[in-house]
């Protein structure tokens, strides 16, 4: 049996350390977070690297700041090709699940997890984009108001609770899930909650644990948006301050009900911690207390995150376990950044581990166990979600913490003499020459790492990019309708030649046509004796789809939505180059066997049973349009589109979605996940033990026989499960 420890990762969202008693205010009861926080280390310096959800949440799981990953707002795609934690844990023989929130967005929502017990609470899209261009108010896609601070109070449920209790649940059962599992490999849990994120509303039950008439006010009170730095003076407007007067008794609600949702949140790790120990776990398993960001609760006039203020980016981070020095305060500056070397510590036994990605972050467990670590008295934080014009650099060092800007003014606090960063002492003479120090230290952090490279090395790459840029004899003016595979004298270079003047001239002038919309054409892809024999080869391939794109990463240089139908009518019917392709090879390829490419066997054949999802064409008309460029993307980000003439219906599970190029306005679609079948093609595709055993032995001895003829051959099993 593994020896190693467990370990459980528990995640607050909007949890500034500033109300907890073991950052020296006792504004929260918080028993079992104070409870291990006895028992174990309290980082008394910690942070998140970036004060919005998503880009702290896919930092601190990839070790990196959020522009090395470039998560840089709640819209942002968190890659899967990143390694995270639990990646590296399950290199490490570890069971990794996560039950709860993560604002994980694409398609990934697992990121290496093994397995994932609830859905987000909020969808995982791109809509959270923020615009940097609307200079007179920054665009809140979130919509944030203060109406959750001018109703916060009771309630009797709420979707929060609702999702938090479900969090809680499925990770219990986790638990005796990984105590009932006889192979007895070490796991990584992690819970992430969404208490206390506002709205602020609590139940009876913990608001009644504080005297309402005692609930602390904010130290830094209210000021004027006027006389508050750029940067709150923005986020004043993106959360719409105006729209509500904030009275005090509000303030204090808000606060009260904050403080309830605090305790909640308490109470929660209350029962995960006494389900491990009912499993017997709780000895052997290292816990973690963290948060996502923190959260403003009125101090300087404002609330919710999105700011550089401590309340805002302080989180806690407190962690359990064995061998660690119980009740310990740690002074060191950490962040949400070193949890994951100190996962892969923890789990690879004192052993070396190498990590593929540079990793910001640094290894906590020494300084949990007593030992003498070398760390770094300073952290780098992040911000580039809504109510900045450009990125937004938060530099601390031994107690000074500098945030820059590019539009704004400099702002610079001494946090050891001005904790509640009153004085900004970026104008202050008298400190001149410790802000060029701390405004070197951001320079140097967003200057362009040096060039390796020898200068034959970059001649080389210039002369690559040179050739592809400039190769006129392979680019063409892209016509209505376009041909992608026109003849040599279409090219740029023999119209050049023809009429005797520079290609540049050529293209310019082809360019300037219709009002500017005309298109060049470089065929980028192999492109030998005028053909694309490349891709005549690859339909011949049994092996082959006749579909794919690259996900719209170059949406403004290529159409890939448009290969289906340049693929029936130039292929099947137009093409002079070469042979053309069979019209029924391509519908196939299109239809059937894209959709089994992807595990989706309820669909791609017209036969009962299966789903009515059928193009009608007109063959004769089936045609693609000249590209058109439009700009709808955020902040005007561009995408070529192409419009399409010959389809005369497109149904959906029997429904008409288009007729004649107009959408119907039927959506009978919905989103799959995974393998889908049906009954008709399941009982067809049945095949006995015995079958399956007979079926097995010839291609077994096909396979002998090729392989002493010294050939080769490709065999694929097909079988079912019954």
């Amino acid at each position: 049996m593994d020896s190693r420890p467990n370990i459980v990762l528990i995640q607050a969202d909007q949890l500034t350390s500033q109300v907890l008693p073991m950052y020296g205010n006792n504004m929260a009861i918080v028993p079992n977070i104070s409870a291990l926080a006895n028992e174990g280390i309290t980082f008394l310096n910690s942070y998140c690297n970036n004060p919005v959800c998503g880009p702290s949440r896919a930092s601190m799981i990839s070790g990196q700041l959020s522009s090395a990953v470039e998560c840089y707002d709640n819209a942002g795609e968190f890659l899967s090709s990143i390694p995270t934690f639990a990646h590296y844990l399950r290199d490490l023989d570890y069971k990794t699940c996560l039950s709860g929130k993560m604002h994980f967005v694409g398609a990934d929502q697992l990121h290496g997890f093994e397995e994932r017990l609830t859905t987000d609470i909020y969808p995982s899209d791109f809509g959270w984009t923020a615009d940097w261009s609307q200079q007179d108010e920054p665009y809140a896609p979130s919509r944030m108001s203060l109406r959750s601070i001018v109703e916060a109070g009771l309630c009797k449920r709420s979707l929060q609770i609702d999702y938090d209790e479900e969090v809680c649940f499925q990770a219990e059962q986790k638990i005796y899930d990984f105590a009932r599992d006889q192979n007895k490999n070490p796991f990584m849990l992690m819970a992430s909650f969404t208490h206390p994120h506002n709205p602020f509303v609590t139940t009876q039950e913990f608001w009644d644990l504080y005297n309402h008439d005692d609930i602390s006010m904010p130290k830094n009170q209210w000021t004027p948006v006027s006389s508050r730095d750029p940067w709150s003076q923005r986020y004043a407007l993106t959360i719409r301050e105006d729209e509500h007067n904030v009275t005090d008794e509000d303030l204090r609600n808000s606060r009260h009900a904050y403080l309830g949702m605090v305790s909640y949140f308490d109470s929660l790790i209350g029962r995960i911690i006494n389900t491990l120990k009912k499993c017997d776990f709780y000895e052997n398993t290292y816990i973690f207390i963290v948060a996502d960001h923190g959260e403003m609760l009125g101090e300087r006039g404002t609330w919710f995150k999105f700011l550089p203020f401590e309340w805002s980016v302080r989180v806690p981070i407190i962690a359990s376990g064995p061998n660690i020095v119980k009740g310990k305060i740690e002074k060191h500056y950490t962040s949400l950044v070193d949890l994951l070397p100190t996962f892969v510590d923890i789990a690879s036994n004192g052993k070396t581990f190498e990590f593929s990605d540079n990793i910001d972050g640094k290894s906590l467990l020494g300084l949990m166990r007593g030992d003498k670590t070398e760390m770094l008295n300073e952290l780098m934080l992040e911000f580039t979600g809504e109510g900045v014009y450009a990125p937004a650099l938060i530099f601390i060092r031994d107690g000074i913490k500098y945030i820059h800007c590019r539009t704004d003014p400099p702002m610079m606090f001494d946090l050891n003499e001005d904790p509640n960063e009153t004085k900004n002492l970026a104008s202050d003479h008298s400190y001149s020459n410790l802000v060029k120090e701390m405004k070197s230290e951001i320079d140097k952090r967003l200057a362009e790492p040096d060039n390796t490279k020898t200068r034959e090395e970059i001649e080389k790459d210039a002369e690559l990019l040179s050739s592809l840029t400039t190769n006129y004899k392979t680019q063409f003016i892209l016509g209505t309708p376009p041909n992608y595979e026109p003849k040599q004298e279409d090219s740029i270079a023999a119209i050049s030649s023809d009429k005797g003047i520079s290609e540049l001239e050529v293209m310019f002038d082809e360019m300037m046509k219709n009002n500017g919309t005309n298109l060049i054409y470089a065929a980028f892809t192999p492109y030998d004796d005028y053909k694309l024999n490349f891709v005549e080869r690859a339909y011949g391939l049994k092996s082959s789809v006749a579909g794919g794109s690259d996900g719209g990463a170059h949406c403004g240089l290529i159409c890939d939505a448009s290969m289906p139908t340049t693929n029936l009518s130039h292929w099947a019917r137009d093409r002079e180059a070469g042979k053309k392709v069979p019209l029924e090879k391509l519908v196939r390829k299109q239809t059937k066997d894209t959709a089994e490419t992807f595990g989706l066997f309820d669909r791609g054949e017209i036969k009962s049973g299966m789903l009515a999802d059928i193009n009608v064409i007109d063959f004769k008309k089936l045609n693609v349009s000249h590209p058109k460029m439009i700009h709808d993307l955020p902040l005007g980000g561009k995408r070529l589109v192409q419009d399409a003439t010959g389809y005369v219906a497109t149904i959906k599970r029997g429904q008409i979605v288009s007729e004649n190029g107009r959408a119907t306005g039927s959506l009978p679609g919905n989103l799959i996940r995974g393998k889908q079948t049906c009954k008709v093609k399941s009982e067809i595709s049945k095949v006995s033990l015995f079958d399956r055993t007979v079926r097995l032995i010839l291609i077994k001895l096909a396979q002998m026989y090729w392989k002493f003829n010294k050939k080769t051959v490709k065999s694929t099993i097909v079988s079912s499960s019954s």
